[in-house]
């Protein structure tokens, strides 16, 4: 038996050994997991960036908190470009242009500003920004913010504005005999007046709703300030208009 296994394979096996060395440790094979898409990676892996269908990261609670909501936990997939910023000292009562279109193509909206508004930088969401006068030293702050689609619907944007101001949420019924329309060239805006009692915070606001996009103005201060304010602001949504080509 043993002449048998010398005159075999063994002797060459015996070699093999030797010269590999037999007494490396042994090589290890790993089962990689398949993606779903058949193993094959993220397209955009070797850049780095996310895939388009990746999920958003952060959630909504790391928005920042004068952002409407956009109907779910991150932004919609249709996000317009947000930036751009009023020019340090813009003319008061020049029409100004703010906002990046859609990716629609849809065009920017132009407005006329009080001369007593104070044009601040725009940035983050925001894509316009001014310091608005109230009563006595209180001042106002107004936002303006556009987004691509209805952006989460009307009734979630403005219930969480009045979250903003620690109101209870409003139903439809309750939202349509509260709010009013007001005209403008744009289109026309769905303005709310956000108080609680007792007074305190308040929240004047208009929605603007155009195909592709959804205009938001928020102006924000105590409730005494933008009560002095409050017909300026509602003057000041009536100019909103398309901007000039």
């Amino acid at each position: 038996m043993v002449k048998k296994l010398m005159h075999g394979p063994a002797p060459a096996l015996l070699a093999l050994c030797f010269f590999a060395g037999c007494g490396e440790e042994p090589i290890r094979a790993y089962r990689v997991p398949k993606e779903k898409d058949g193993g094959k990676p993220p397209r955009d892996m070797a850049s780095g960036q996310l895939p388009p269908d990746h999920p958003p990261i952060g959630g909504q609670g790391a928005l920042p908190p004068d952002h409407p909501p956009v109907g779910g936990t991150g932004l919609p997939k249709d996000h317009p470009p947000i930036g751009g910023g009023a020019p340090a000292g813009q003319s008061a009562m020049a029409p100004m242009t703010m906002g990046q279109p859609p990716a629609g193509g849809a065009p920017a909206l132009a407005w006329d500003a009080p001369k007593e508004w104070v044009a601040k930088p725009a940035g983050g969401m925001r894509a316009a920004s001014f310091e608005v006068p109230g009563y006595g030293e209180g001042k106002g702050d107004l936002s303006v913010i556009v987004l691509g689609g209805g952006a989460g619907g009307l009734l979630p944007n403005i219930n969480r504005w009045r979250g903003q101001i620690e109101a209870g949420p409003w139903d439809q019924a309750t939202l349509d005999r509260e709010s009013q329309k007001i005209t403008a060239p744009a289109g026309d805006i769905v303005f709310v007046d956000l108080r609680k009692q007792p007074p305190g915070k308040r929240i004047l606001g208009g929605v603007l709703e155009r195909p592709g996009e959804t205009w938001f103005f928020k102006l924000a201060g105590d409730d005494a300030s933008l009560e002095a304010a409050k017909p300026a602001f509602m003057g000041f949504l009536k100019t909103v208009r398309k901007a000039a080509p």
